[in-house]
This record gives C-alpha cells, structure tokens and sequence, in this order.
C-alpha cells in the first residue's frame, strides 16, 4: 500500500482489534528483528534505529535479509514472489497482519520517539499515535529487536515516564535551576552540575502534517537519586530538577 491510499476493510478492521485490545492494557502484537523490518519495508525509512543491522557489513546485512525473508514467509507474516530467482531478494509482500501493524506506523496523527543513552547500551522507544486516544509502542533494544504493542495514550505518556525514571523520582528537596542560552552553553552547564548523570533519553515529538507542524523536544537526565529535564519553557531554554510526577506532565505536554 502507499502513502495516503486508504486501507482496505479488512486490513482496517485489524488494525481496530490490534488497538482495541491495547485500550484498557497493553496487548503486544508481534517482535521484529531489525533485518525482517528491512526485508519487508524497504520502501519506508524506520523513524527508529536499527542499532545491529547499521553495524553489519553489507555483505552479512544482505545474508541476514536473506535468512530474514525466509523466517517471515515460513511464519506466514509475508508471501514471497513466485517469480522470485534469488534468495537475497525473494520480493516479499507482507500478510495482512504484519502490513496492519507497519500502516499503524505510516498513519500517525503523532510520532513521539525516545532514545536513551547509558554506559551500558542504548535503546529506543517509539510511540505512534493514532489521534483517537490509542498508541502503536515500537520498543527497540541494542540488539535489534523491536517489540510493538498497542496501548492508550495515557497508559503510553505513564510507561514513557517511568522508562526514563524507573525510580519515580521525589519531588526534590532543594531544586536547582538555571536558563541557558544556547545548547553550547547547555553542554558547559550539564558537565558542571549533572555530572552524576547516568542515563540521558533524548524525546522528540513530530508531526510534519499538523498545521502549524509540531516538532517538541525534552531531555532527561537522571543519577542515582536526581531527575533532571532540559527543554523550551516560554521560549527560554530551561535546564531544571523535577519530580517524576514534573517529568510526566511535561510528556503529556509535547503531544497536546
């Protein structure tokens, strides 16, 4: 299917079950690999890493499309061409259940897209809102799995904040806080006092189609017993320490 064709009735009535079955609590739908993601949507770029497959050569990312496609077709999530000569491109077709899930992806009022840094790997998260109260969650490991799940709005902005702080952060005691001017400033102000910073997650939140386009961001710092955010307040540049209950209010905001 392209971009702005309208879903067939049956692929349209799929994508309500999968959400449906989010509404009240989260209902995982399937886990991809980054090369089965490639193999099937090659004509859509991934507004998520592919953290393993960037890294292969293009040797071993043309193998590992190739045991990918196979994977898929045996597990009836895609057809391949009949036609099809060889194995690295068997030109596959998604089954109505994967191409369900991948139009969630394509057809969101709302992207908002987490990546979360820390000495040990990075990760991301992706949050595909529907505009009807619903959320597609596309969760990425550094390996290269990426799990979606469907879930409410609400329940997506919750599991957002508790991802980058799964401490739940006090409100703090004595906060600190200070404008900056630019993000060079921003950085001399991050290494003078978060330097105990062990995990940042960078959120963004896009949508080129709103008018005006909507484009939000907000970092997350968080140490062993401190969150911090960073992001616009007024139009100010605003680095400050935050409960868990600051940071949540704050990602239901860049998605109003």
């Amino acid at each position: 299917m392209r971009d702005g064709e309208p879903a067939s009735s049956s692929l349209a009535a799929l994508q309500q079950e999968y959400l449906r079955g989010g509404a009240t609590e989260r209902s995982q739908v399937i886990t991809l690999t980054d090369e089965e993601i490639v193999a099937v949507d090659l004509s859509t770029q991934s507004v998520v890493p592919l953290y393993w497959y960037s890294v292969q050569t293009p040797q071993d990312q043309r193998l590992a499309r190739a045991v990918a496609s196979r994977g898929l077709v045996a597990r009836g999530w895609a057809d391949a061409d009949s036609m099809a000569t060889s194995v690295d491109d068997l030109a596959l077709t998604p089954t109505e259940p994967l191409l369900a899930v991948l139009e969630l992806r394509r057809q969101s009022a709302l992207i908002v897209l987490a990546e979360q840094k820390s000495a040990a790997e990075t990760r991301a998260r992706a949050y595909y809102l529907q505009g009807d109260g619903t959320a597609l969650e596309e969760a990425v490991n550094s390996g290269g799995l990426h799990r979606f799940s469907t879930l409410s709005e609400t329940a997506a902005i919750e599991e957002l904040a508790l991802w980058c702080d799964p401490a739940v952060c006090d409100e703090p005691v004595e906060p600190w806080s200070t404008r900056v001017a630019d993000h060079t400033e921003l950085e001399a102000v991050v290494g003078a006092n978060l330097l105990d910073t062990r995990v940042v997650t960078v959120i963004a939140a896009v949508s080129a189609s709103a008018e005006p386009p909507i484009e939000r961001y907000l970092t997350v710092y968080v140490s062993d017993d401190r969150l911090s955010v960073c992001g616009l307040e007024s139009d100010e540049l605003w680095v400050r320490d935050v409960s868990h209950q600051g940071l949540t209010s704050r990602i239901a905001a860049m998605i109003q």
